[in-house]
Protein backbone atom coordinates (compact mmCIF):
# COMPACT_ATOMS: atom_id res chain seq x y z
CA UNK A 1 0.00 0.00 0.00
CA UNK A 2 1.51 3.56 -0.64
CA UNK A 3 1.96 5.68 1.72
CA UNK A 4 -0.48 8.35 0.56
CA UNK A 5 -2.89 6.08 0.50
CA UNK A 6 -4.19 5.90 3.91
CA UNK A 7 -3.41 9.80 4.57
CA UNK A 8 -5.50 10.92 1.65
CA UNK A 9 -8.66 8.98 3.45
CA UNK A 10 -7.73 10.08 6.82
CA UNK A 11 -7.80 13.81 5.27
CA UNK A 12 -10.56 12.98 3.72
CA UNK A 13 -12.53 11.32 6.54
CA UNK A 14 -11.90 14.10 9.28
CA UNK A 15 -13.07 16.42 6.79
CA UNK A 16 -16.07 14.70 6.25
CA UNK A 17 -16.17 13.93 10.20
CA UNK A 18 -15.85 17.82 10.35
CA UNK A 19 -19.19 18.46 8.53
CA UNK A 20 -21.19 16.20 10.46
CA UNK A 21 -20.24 17.61 13.71
CA UNK A 22 -20.47 20.95 12.75
CA UNK A 23 -24.06 20.01 11.02
CA UNK A 24 -25.70 18.44 14.17
CA UNK A 25 -24.14 21.06 16.31
CA UNK A 26 -24.03 24.59 14.65
CA UNK A 27 -24.31 27.53 15.21
CA UNK A 28 -21.54 27.74 16.96
CA UNK A 29 -19.81 31.28 19.40
CA UNK A 30 -16.65 31.50 18.35
CA UNK A 31 -14.96 34.99 20.31
CA UNK A 32 -18.44 36.01 20.56
CA UNK A 33 -19.43 35.75 16.95
CA UNK A 34 -21.63 33.26 15.73
CA UNK A 35 -20.77 30.76 13.39
CA UNK A 36 -23.78 29.34 10.98
CA UNK A 37 -22.66 28.92 7.55
CA UNK A 38 -22.88 25.82 6.51
CA UNK A 39 -19.65 26.60 3.69
CA UNK A 40 -17.59 27.38 6.69
CA UNK A 41 -17.73 23.37 7.27
CA UNK A 42 -17.01 22.50 3.38
CA UNK A 43 -13.74 24.71 3.88
CA UNK A 44 -11.74 21.58 5.10
CA UNK A 45 -13.02 19.46 2.71
CA UNK A 46 -12.99 21.41 -0.46
CA UNK A 47 -9.12 22.02 0.51
CA UNK A 48 -8.26 18.83 0.66
CA UNK A 49 -9.65 17.71 -2.63
CA UNK A 50 -8.26 20.80 -4.42
CA UNK A 51 -4.44 19.78 -3.30
CA UNK A 52 -5.58 15.83 -4.30
CA UNK A 53 -6.09 17.30 -7.63
CA UNK A 54 -2.79 19.16 -7.96
CA UNK A 55 -0.69 15.82 -6.04
CA UNK A 56 -0.57 13.37 -9.16
CA UNK A 57 -0.86 10.43 -6.94
CA UNK A 58 -3.38 11.72 -4.80
CA UNK A 59 -4.88 12.53 -8.47
CA UNK A 60 -4.68 8.77 -8.91
CA UNK A 61 -6.58 7.51 -6.06
CA UNK A 62 -9.11 10.21 -6.57
CA UNK A 63 -10.18 8.74 -10.07
CA UNK A 64 -9.56 4.95 -8.71
CA UNK A 65 -12.14 5.65 -6.03
CA UNK A 66 -14.32 7.56 -8.88
CA UNK A 67 -14.04 4.21 -11.31
CA UNK A 68 -16.14 2.55 -8.19
CA UNK A 69 -19.05 0.52 -9.83
CA UNK A 70 -22.35 3.16 -8.94
CA UNK A 71 -25.77 2.29 -10.26
CA UNK A 72 -27.91 5.52 -11.36
CA UNK A 73 -30.67 4.33 -8.51
CA UNK A 74 -28.14 3.92 -5.82
CA UNK A 75 -26.50 7.60 -7.11
CA UNK A 76 -30.47 8.32 -6.52
CA UNK A 77 -31.14 7.16 -3.48
CA UNK A 78 -27.70 8.72 -1.79
CA UNK A 79 -28.40 12.42 -3.43
CA UNK A 80 -31.79 12.05 -1.66
CA UNK A 81 -30.87 10.88 1.36
CA UNK A 82 -28.59 13.78 1.66
CA UNK A 83 -30.51 16.44 0.07
CA UNK A 84 -33.70 15.77 2.52
CA UNK A 85 -31.15 15.47 5.95
CA UNK A 86 -29.67 18.74 4.74
CA UNK A 87 -33.19 20.20 3.60
CA UNK A 88 -35.07 19.52 6.81
CA UNK A 89 -31.80 20.27 8.86
CA UNK A 90 -32.56 24.00 7.55
CA UNK A 91 -35.78 24.25 7.48
CA UNK A 92 -36.91 23.24 10.61
CA UNK A 93 -34.04 25.15 11.88
CA UNK A 94 -35.52 28.31 10.32
CA UNK A 95 -38.88 27.76 11.69
CA UNK A 96 -38.24 27.40 15.05
CA UNK A 97 -35.89 30.54 15.06
CA UNK A 98 -39.20 32.45 14.25
CA UNK A 99 -37.05 33.61 11.18
CA UNK A 100 -40.41 31.84 8.70
CA UNK A 101 -42.56 35.05 8.16
CA UNK A 102 -46.49 35.18 7.68
CA UNK A 103 -45.96 36.49 4.28
CA UNK A 104 -43.48 33.89 3.12
CA UNK A 105 -45.44 31.13 4.88
CA UNK A 106 -49.01 31.40 5.93
CA UNK A 107 -50.00 33.59 2.59
CA UNK A 108 -49.96 29.90 1.21
CA UNK A 109 -50.70 28.02 4.59
CA UNK A 110 -54.05 29.78 5.50
CA UNK A 111 -55.48 29.27 1.91
CA UNK A 112 -55.10 25.60 2.06
CA UNK A 113 -56.34 25.33 5.57
CA UNK A 114 -59.47 27.33 5.25
CA UNK A 115 -61.00 26.01 1.88
CA UNK A 116 -62.86 23.85 3.46
CA UNK A 117 -64.55 25.96 5.41
CA UNK A 118 -64.22 29.35 4.11
CA UNK A 119 -63.96 28.43 0.16
CA UNK A 120 -61.90 27.64 -2.28
CA UNK A 121 -58.29 28.71 -1.49
CA UNK A 122 -59.48 31.69 0.74
CA UNK A 123 -57.01 33.95 1.91
CA UNK A 124 -57.28 36.32 4.60
CA UNK A 125 -54.62 38.39 4.25
CA UNK A 126 -56.48 39.13 0.82
CA UNK A 127 -59.93 38.12 1.91
CA UNK A 128 -60.26 36.85 -1.63
CA UNK A 129 -59.35 33.73 -3.03
CA UNK A 130 -55.48 33.18 -3.47
CA UNK A 131 -56.12 32.24 -7.03
CA UNK A 132 -56.32 36.06 -7.76
CA UNK A 133 -52.98 36.67 -6.79
CA UNK A 134 -51.53 33.64 -8.55
CA UNK A 135 -52.60 30.41 -10.10
CA UNK A 136 -51.30 27.92 -8.13
CA UNK A 137 -53.71 25.16 -8.51
CA UNK A 138 -50.89 22.99 -7.17
CA UNK A 139 -52.11 24.05 -3.45
CA UNK A 140 -55.18 22.37 -3.56
CA UNK A 141 -52.99 19.20 -3.49
CA UNK A 142 -52.65 19.69 0.23
CA UNK A 143 -56.01 20.56 0.88
CA UNK A 144 -56.46 17.00 2.31
CA UNK A 145 -53.43 16.67 4.30
CA UNK A 146 -54.63 19.68 6.05
CA UNK A 147 -58.47 17.89 6.11
CA UNK A 148 -57.13 15.01 8.14
CA UNK A 149 -54.25 16.78 9.87
CA UNK A 150 -53.94 20.37 10.25
CA UNK A 151 -50.38 20.43 11.29
CA UNK A 152 -47.99 23.53 10.06
CA UNK A 153 -45.29 20.63 9.50
CA UNK A 154 -47.01 19.85 6.07
CA UNK A 155 -45.27 22.45 4.06
CA UNK A 156 -42.59 22.51 6.07
CA UNK A 157 -41.89 19.09 5.25
CA UNK A 158 -42.83 19.54 1.41
CA UNK A 159 -40.38 22.57 0.77
CA UNK A 160 -37.26 20.16 2.32
CA UNK A 161 -38.62 17.28 -0.04
CA UNK A 162 -39.17 18.95 -2.94
CA UNK A 163 -35.44 20.23 -3.42
CA UNK A 164 -34.17 17.12 -2.32
CA UNK A 165 -36.33 14.92 -5.17
CA UNK A 166 -35.17 17.63 -7.16
CA UNK A 167 -31.76 17.21 -6.79
CA UNK A 168 -31.87 13.20 -6.82
CA UNK A 169 -33.64 13.06 -9.84
CA UNK A 170 -31.32 15.89 -11.37
CA UNK A 171 -28.41 13.59 -10.52
CA UNK A 172 -30.11 10.77 -12.59
CA UNK A 173 -30.75 13.56 -15.92
CA UNK A 174 -26.92 14.74 -15.18
CA UNK A 175 -25.69 11.12 -15.51
CA UNK A 176 -28.29 10.50 -18.67
CA UNK A 177 -26.22 13.79 -20.51
CA UNK A 178 -23.39 13.01 -19.61
CA UNK A 179 -23.82 9.12 -19.90
CA UNK A 180 -21.22 9.13 -16.32
CA UNK A 181 -23.18 8.58 -13.19
CA UNK A 182 -20.66 9.49 -10.89
CA UNK A 183 -20.48 13.26 -12.76
CA UNK A 184 -23.82 13.10 -12.58
CA UNK A 185 -24.09 12.79 -8.69
CA UNK A 186 -21.44 15.02 -8.39
CA UNK A 187 -23.89 17.81 -10.11
CA UNK A 188 -26.46 17.12 -8.40
CA UNK A 189 -24.69 17.81 -5.53
CA UNK A 190 -23.67 20.88 -6.81
CA UNK A 191 -27.23 22.10 -7.22
CA UNK A 192 -28.02 21.09 -3.64
CA UNK A 193 -25.01 23.06 -2.11
CA UNK A 194 -25.89 26.41 -4.22
CA UNK A 195 -25.95 29.47 -2.93
CA UNK A 196 -29.48 29.95 -5.26
CA UNK A 197 -30.56 26.43 -3.97
CA UNK A 198 -29.92 27.80 -0.56
CA UNK A 199 -32.20 30.89 -0.76
CA UNK A 200 -35.13 29.04 -2.29
CA UNK A 201 -34.92 26.24 0.73
CA UNK A 202 -34.27 28.95 3.22
CA UNK A 203 -37.53 31.40 1.97
CA UNK A 204 -39.82 28.72 3.51
CA UNK A 205 -42.52 28.37 1.84
CA UNK A 206 -43.20 29.12 -1.87
CA UNK A 207 -44.93 27.34 -4.28
CA UNK A 208 -41.59 28.13 -6.64
CA UNK A 209 -39.85 25.58 -4.65
CA UNK A 210 -41.57 22.77 -6.81
CA UNK A 211 -40.18 24.21 -10.07
CA UNK A 212 -36.35 22.60 -10.13
CA UNK A 213 -38.49 19.15 -9.67
CA UNK A 214 -40.86 19.99 -12.67
CA UNK A 215 -38.14 20.96 -14.99
CA UNK A 216 -35.87 17.51 -14.70
CA UNK A 217 -38.68 15.73 -15.02
CA UNK A 218 -39.31 17.38 -18.01
CA UNK A 219 -35.68 17.64 -19.22
CA UNK A 220 -35.66 13.87 -18.64
CA UNK A 221 -39.07 13.41 -20.59
CA UNK A 222 -37.64 15.50 -23.24
CA UNK A 223 -34.65 13.12 -23.67
CA UNK A 224 -36.21 10.05 -23.58
CA UNK A 225 -38.51 11.22 -26.34
CA UNK A 226 -41.83 10.58 -24.04
CA UNK A 227 -44.98 12.09 -24.83
CA UNK A 228 -47.07 11.35 -21.71
CA UNK A 229 -44.12 12.00 -19.16
CA UNK A 230 -43.52 15.51 -20.98
CA UNK A 231 -47.23 16.46 -20.73
CA UNK A 232 -47.69 15.34 -17.26
CA UNK A 233 -44.07 17.09 -16.04
CA UNK A 234 -45.45 20.10 -17.90
CA UNK A 235 -49.01 20.27 -16.54
CA UNK A 236 -47.40 19.90 -12.80
CA UNK A 237 -45.36 22.89 -13.97
CA UNK A 238 -48.21 24.81 -15.32
CA UNK A 239 -50.16 24.20 -12.05
CA UNK A 240 -47.50 26.10 -9.95
CA UNK A 241 -47.85 29.06 -11.64
CA UNK A 242 -49.37 31.40 -14.43
CA UNK A 243 -45.60 32.44 -15.41
CA UNK A 244 -44.32 28.50 -16.05
CA UNK A 245 -45.70 29.12 -19.36
CA UNK A 246 -42.16 30.83 -19.92
CA UNK A 247 -40.35 28.16 -18.79
CA UNK A 248 -42.27 25.23 -20.80
CA UNK A 249 -41.63 28.22 -24.23
CA UNK A 250 -38.55 27.58 -23.27
CA UNK A 251 -38.34 23.74 -23.59
CA UNK A 252 -40.41 23.79 -26.68
CA UNK A 253 -37.55 25.48 -28.18
CA UNK A 254 -35.16 23.37 -27.19
CA UNK A 255 -37.47 20.37 -28.37
CA UNK A 256 -37.32 21.96 -31.59
CA UNK A 257 -34.04 23.44 -32.09
CA UNK A 258 -32.44 20.09 -30.76
CA UNK A 259 -31.20 16.87 -32.68
CA UNK A 260 -33.45 14.94 -33.10
CA UNK A 261 -35.95 17.26 -33.46
CA UNK A 262 -39.15 16.34 -31.22
CA UNK A 263 -41.83 18.01 -32.71
CA UNK A 264 -44.98 16.29 -31.31
CA UNK A 265 -43.61 17.08 -27.72
CA UNK A 266 -43.18 20.70 -29.14
CA UNK A 267 -46.42 20.69 -30.44
CA UNK A 268 -48.37 19.21 -27.12
CA UNK A 269 -46.18 21.38 -24.80
CA UNK A 270 -46.87 24.59 -26.95
CA UNK A 271 -50.37 23.77 -26.93
CA UNK A 272 -50.43 23.49 -22.87
CA UNK A 273 -48.34 26.05 -22.22
CA UNK A 274 -50.52 28.70 -24.05
CA UNK A 275 -53.87 27.42 -22.96
CA UNK A 276 -52.75 27.16 -19.29
CA UNK A 277 -51.80 30.68 -19.50
CA UNK A 278 -55.16 31.83 -21.17
CA UNK A 279 -57.00 30.09 -18.69
CA UNK A 280 -55.16 31.34 -15.32
CA UNK A 281 -54.44 34.97 -16.42
CA UNK A 282 -57.37 35.87 -18.80
CA UNK A 283 -59.99 33.95 -16.90
CA UNK A 284 -59.49 32.81 -13.18
CA UNK A 285 -57.51 35.42 -11.84
CA UNK A 286 -59.72 38.73 -13.26
CA UNK A 287 -62.57 36.71 -11.83
CA UNK A 288 -60.83 36.41 -8.75
CA UNK A 289 -59.34 39.69 -8.53
CA UNK A 290 -61.32 41.97 -10.19
CA UNK A 291 -58.50 43.08 -12.28
CA UNK A 292 -59.12 43.52 -16.26
CA UNK A 293 -57.30 40.24 -17.96
CA UNK A 294 -53.66 40.68 -19.01
CA UNK A 295 -53.10 43.34 -15.97
CA UNK A 296 -52.44 41.23 -13.15
CA UNK A 297 -51.02 43.31 -10.14
CA UNK A 298 -47.74 42.90 -10.73
CA UNK A 299 -47.57 44.43 -14.23
CA UNK A 300 -46.29 47.39 -13.51
CA UNK A 301 -42.52 45.54 -13.34
CA UNK A 302 -42.87 45.70 -16.77
CA UNK A 303 -44.37 48.36 -17.75
CA UNK A 304 -41.47 50.67 -19.23
CA UNK A 305 -41.83 47.95 -22.03
CA UNK A 306 -45.76 47.86 -22.45
CA UNK A 307 -48.89 47.50 -19.83
CA UNK A 308 -49.79 44.01 -20.51
CA UNK A 309 -47.87 40.95 -21.16
CA UNK A 310 -48.05 40.76 -25.31
CA UNK A 311 -47.19 44.73 -25.36
CA UNK A 312 -44.25 44.29 -23.10
CA UNK A 313 -43.17 41.58 -24.83
CA UNK A 314 -43.33 43.56 -28.31
CA UNK A 315 -41.66 46.48 -26.30
CA UNK A 316 -38.50 43.92 -25.71
CA UNK A 317 -38.22 42.74 -29.42
CA UNK A 318 -38.29 46.79 -30.52
CA UNK A 319 -35.92 47.81 -27.62
CA UNK A 320 -33.16 45.45 -27.38
CA UNK A 321 -30.68 48.16 -25.98
CA UNK A 322 -32.61 48.62 -23.38
CA UNK A 323 -33.26 45.05 -22.60
CA UNK A 324 -29.07 44.67 -22.74
CA UNK A 325 -28.83 47.35 -20.44
CA UNK A 326 -31.53 46.59 -18.06
CA UNK A 327 -29.82 43.01 -17.72
CA UNK A 328 -26.81 44.15 -17.25
CA UNK A 329 -27.99 45.73 -13.99
CA UNK A 330 -29.77 42.21 -13.48
CA UNK A 331 -28.06 39.78 -10.86
CA UNK A 332 -27.78 37.48 -14.14
CA UNK A 333 -24.37 37.48 -14.35
CA UNK A 334 -24.27 36.08 -10.40
CA UNK A 335 -26.41 33.08 -11.62
CA UNK A 336 -23.52 32.52 -14.15
CA UNK A 337 -20.21 32.97 -11.46
CA UNK A 338 -20.89 29.93 -9.14
CA UNK A 339 -21.68 27.46 -12.07
CA UNK A 340 -17.91 28.55 -13.63
CA UNK A 341 -19.67 30.09 -16.83
CA UNK A 342 -20.10 26.38 -18.21
CA UNK A 343 -23.61 26.96 -19.24
CA UNK A 344 -22.46 29.32 -21.76
CA UNK A 345 -20.68 25.71 -23.52
CA UNK A 346 -24.14 23.88 -23.50
CA UNK A 347 -25.82 26.44 -25.45
CA UNK A 348 -28.49 24.58 -26.87
CA UNK A 349 -30.04 24.16 -23.23
CA UNK A 350 -29.03 27.56 -22.71
CA UNK A 351 -31.85 28.58 -25.12
CA UNK A 352 -34.52 26.88 -22.55
CA UNK A 353 -33.39 29.58 -19.63
CA UNK A 354 -33.22 32.53 -21.80
CA UNK A 355 -37.51 33.39 -21.99
CA UNK A 356 -37.34 33.51 -18.35
CA UNK A 357 -34.07 35.45 -18.35
CA UNK A 358 -35.02 37.76 -20.08
CA UNK A 359 -38.28 38.27 -18.75
CA UNK A 360 -37.05 38.26 -15.46
CA UNK A 361 -34.10 40.09 -16.09
CA UNK A 362 -35.83 43.29 -17.30
CA UNK A 363 -37.83 43.73 -14.14
CA UNK A 364 -38.12 47.12 -12.61
CA UNK A 365 -35.19 48.08 -14.59
CA UNK A 366 -32.88 45.18 -13.50
CA UNK A 367 -32.73 46.38 -10.41
CA UNK A 368 -35.81 45.03 -8.36
CA UNK A 369 -35.65 41.30 -6.64
CA UNK A 370 -37.25 39.55 -8.94
CA UNK A 371 -34.11 40.98 -11.57
CA UNK A 372 -31.61 40.32 -8.79
CA UNK A 373 -33.13 36.44 -9.08
CA UNK A 374 -32.71 37.13 -5.05
CA UNK A 375 -34.76 34.93 -2.77
CA UNK A 376 -36.58 32.17 -4.73
CA UNK A 377 -37.05 33.95 -8.01
CA UNK A 378 -34.26 31.78 -9.47
CA UNK A 379 -36.34 28.88 -9.06
CA UNK A 380 -37.74 28.86 -12.82
CA UNK A 381 -34.14 29.42 -13.99
CA UNK A 382 -31.49 27.71 -12.13
CA UNK A 383 -32.49 24.17 -12.82
CA UNK A 384 -32.15 25.23 -16.78
CA UNK A 385 -28.16 26.56 -16.33
CA UNK A 386 -27.56 23.16 -14.63
CA UNK A 387 -28.87 21.05 -17.37
CA UNK A 388 -26.45 23.89 -19.39
CA UNK A 389 -23.51 23.26 -17.09
CA UNK A 390 -23.70 19.43 -17.71
CA UNK A 391 -24.06 20.12 -21.76
CA UNK A 392 -21.20 22.35 -21.10
CA UNK A 393 -19.19 19.57 -19.31
CA UNK A 394 -19.97 16.93 -21.83
CA UNK A 395 -19.14 19.78 -24.83
CA UNK A 396 -15.64 20.15 -23.24
CA UNK A 397 -14.84 16.88 -21.94
CA UNK A 398 -15.53 16.11 -25.97
CA UNK A 399 -13.32 18.79 -27.10
CA UNK A 400 -10.61 18.33 -24.87
CA UNK A 401 -8.07 15.30 -25.91
CA UNK A 402 -5.46 15.36 -22.99
CA UNK A 403 -6.44 12.45 -20.81
CA UNK A 404 -9.76 10.03 -20.23
CA UNK A 405 -13.28 11.45 -21.07
CA UNK A 406 -14.56 10.10 -17.63
CA UNK A 407 -12.05 11.38 -15.57
CA UNK A 408 -12.33 14.86 -17.67
CA UNK A 409 -16.01 14.89 -17.06
CA UNK A 410 -15.71 14.38 -13.04
CA UNK A 411 -12.62 16.71 -12.67
CA UNK A 412 -15.23 19.58 -13.72
CA UNK A 413 -18.24 18.01 -12.28
CA UNK A 414 -16.20 17.77 -9.07
CA UNK A 415 -14.88 21.58 -9.13
CA UNK A 416 -18.18 22.78 -9.66
CA UNK A 417 -19.27 21.42 -6.57
CA UNK A 418 -17.06 22.54 -4.70
CA UNK A 419 -17.28 25.84 -5.84
CA UNK A 420 -21.14 26.00 -5.45
CA UNK A 421 -20.50 24.30 -1.92
CA UNK A 422 -18.28 27.27 -0.99
CA UNK A 423 -19.54 30.41 -3.15
CA UNK A 424 -21.86 33.09 -2.01
CA UNK A 425 -24.03 32.73 1.58
CA UNK A 426 -24.86 29.05 1.10
CA UNK A 427 -27.29 27.36 4.28
CA UNK A 428 -27.14 29.13 7.26
CA UNK A 429 -27.79 26.90 10.68
CA UNK A 430 -29.78 28.67 12.90
CA UNK A 431 -30.54 28.33 16.60
CA UNK A 432 -33.86 27.79 18.09
CA UNK A 433 -36.13 30.80 19.86
CA UNK A 434 -37.80 29.60 23.16
CA UNK A 435 -40.07 32.27 22.30
CA UNK A 436 -42.12 30.00 19.61
CA UNK A 437 -43.29 28.01 22.37
CA UNK A 438 -45.66 30.72 23.81
CA UNK A 439 -47.56 31.30 20.50
CA UNK A 440 -49.90 28.27 20.26
CA UNK A 441 -50.79 28.45 24.08
CA UNK A 442 -51.58 32.06 23.49
CA UNK A 443 -53.87 31.47 20.69
CA UNK A 444 -55.18 28.35 20.89
CA UNK A 445 -57.81 29.33 23.85
CA UNK A 446 -59.38 32.31 22.87
CA UNK A 447 -62.77 34.05 23.23
CA UNK A 448 -62.29 36.49 20.98
CA UNK A 449 -60.37 37.77 17.64
CA UNK A 450 -56.51 38.15 17.96
CA UNK A 451 -54.10 40.09 15.30
CA UNK A 452 -50.77 37.77 15.24
CA UNK A 453 -47.28 39.19 13.71
CA UNK A 454 -46.44 38.02 10.91
CA UNK A 455 -43.02 35.91 12.20
CA UNK A 456 -45.68 34.38 15.19
CA UNK A 457 -48.60 33.46 12.75
CA UNK A 458 -46.82 30.28 11.39
CA UNK A 459 -46.84 28.86 15.06
CA UNK A 460 -50.40 29.66 15.71
CA UNK A 461 -53.28 27.59 15.74
CA UNK A 462 -55.78 27.20 13.35
CA UNK A 463 -58.35 28.84 14.84
CA UNK A 464 -60.84 31.13 12.45
CA UNK A 465 -60.62 33.75 15.64
CA UNK A 466 -56.72 34.23 14.61
CA UNK A 467 -55.67 36.44 11.68
CA UNK A 468 -52.60 37.98 10.40
CA UNK A 469 -51.86 41.66 11.57
CA UNK A 470 -51.52 43.77 8.72
CA UNK A 471 -52.80 47.23 10.00
CA UNK A 472 -51.39 49.13 13.27
CA UNK A 473 -54.04 51.63 13.05
CA UNK A 474 -57.32 49.72 13.24
CA UNK A 475 -56.80 49.19 16.95
CA UNK A 476 -58.15 45.63 16.77
CA UNK A 477 -59.01 44.08 20.64
CA UNK A 478 -55.86 41.96 21.00
CA UNK A 479 -52.26 41.58 19.07
CA UNK A 480 -49.49 39.20 19.93
CA UNK A 481 -46.20 40.93 19.25
CA UNK A 482 -42.81 39.97 19.46
CA UNK A 483 -40.68 43.13 19.00
CA UNK A 484 -37.27 40.61 18.27
CA UNK A 485 -38.03 38.59 15.74
CA UNK A 486 -39.26 39.93 11.84
CA UNK A 487 -41.25 42.90 12.11
CA UNK A 488 -42.47 42.44 8.14
CA UNK A 489 -44.36 44.16 6.74
CA UNK A 490 -43.82 46.75 9.19
CA UNK A 491 -40.63 47.84 10.98
CA UNK A 492 -39.23 47.34 14.46
CA UNK A 493 -40.19 51.01 15.04
CA UNK A 494 -43.33 50.88 14.21
CA UNK A 495 -44.39 48.06 16.47
CA UNK A 496 -41.94 50.27 19.28
CA UNK A 497 -43.78 53.27 18.64
CA UNK A 498 -47.53 50.78 19.14
CA UNK A 499 -46.58 49.48 22.09
CA UNK A 500 -45.32 52.69 23.47
CA UNK A 501 -48.62 54.23 22.46
CA UNK A 502 -50.33 51.26 24.64
CA UNK A 503 -48.44 52.26 27.52
CA UNK A 504 -49.81 55.25 27.37
CA UNK A 505 -53.45 54.91 27.00
CA UNK A 506 -55.01 53.87 30.19
CA UNK A 507 -57.28 51.30 28.35
CA UNK A 508 -55.24 49.38 26.60
CA UNK A 509 -53.17 46.57 28.67
CA UNK A 510 -49.86 44.56 28.02
CA UNK A 511 -49.07 41.14 29.07
CA UNK A 512 -46.06 39.27 28.82
CA UNK A 513 -45.34 35.45 28.22
CA UNK A 514 -42.80 33.41 30.07
CA UNK A 515 -40.25 33.59 27.02
CA UNK A 516 -41.32 37.68 26.52
CA UNK A 517 -43.75 37.52 23.60
CA UNK A 518 -46.34 40.45 24.08
CA UNK A 519 -50.23 40.47 23.90
CA UNK A 520 -51.80 43.56 24.14
CA UNK A 521 -55.68 43.95 24.87
CA UNK A 522 -57.88 46.56 24.94
CA UNK A 523 -60.98 47.54 27.32
CA UNK A 524 -63.51 47.12 24.36
CA UNK A 525 -62.25 43.54 24.25
CA UNK A 526 -63.68 40.74 26.08
CA UNK A 527 -63.59 41.89 30.18
CA UNK A 528 -63.87 37.95 30.71
CA UNK A 529 -61.44 36.48 28.59
CA UNK A 530 -58.85 34.70 30.67
CA UNK A 531 -55.58 34.88 31.58
CA UNK A 532 -53.21 32.05 29.31
CA UNK A 533 -51.07 30.12 31.05
CA UNK A 534 -48.52 30.86 28.91
CA UNK A 535 -48.71 34.54 30.49
CA UNK A 536 -46.71 35.23 33.58
CA UNK A 537 -46.92 38.61 34.35
CA UNK A 538 -48.85 42.11 33.44
CA UNK A 539 -47.84 45.46 32.82
CA UNK A 540 -49.50 48.88 31.92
Amino acid sequence: MKPGKPLLGVILVSAMAWIGVFFLTAPWVIAGRPVARLSVAFAPLAFALAVALLIPSWRGQLAALSDRTVSRAQVFSFVAVIGLVLTLRVVLGEYRALAVNAWDFSVFELPIQRTLSAGLLYSPFDHRSFLGTHASYVLLAFVPLYAIVASHYWLLFAQAAAIALAAAVGSVLFADLLDDTVAGGLLGLAFLLNSYTAKIVQYTFHVEVFFPLGIFLLVYAIRRNRLLPAAGAALFLLSLKEDATLTVAGLVLVALLGRPRRVAIAAVLASLAVAAYIFSADVVMPRVSGLPPGHAWYSAMWSEYGMGPIRAVLGMLTHPLSVLRDLSRSGTRHLFEPLLFLPLAGWPWLVAALPGILVYGVADGGRGALAQFSLYYSAPVLPLLFVASAGGVQRIASAWRAGPSPYKRRGMALALCLVCALDGAGYVIRAPDSRRLDVYPLTSTLREGVRVQGSLLPHSDFGELVAPLTDLTARPGTVLLDLDSNPYPFRRKDLEDYVSQCRQDSSCHIETSEHGLLRITRDRASPDTPLTPALSRRER
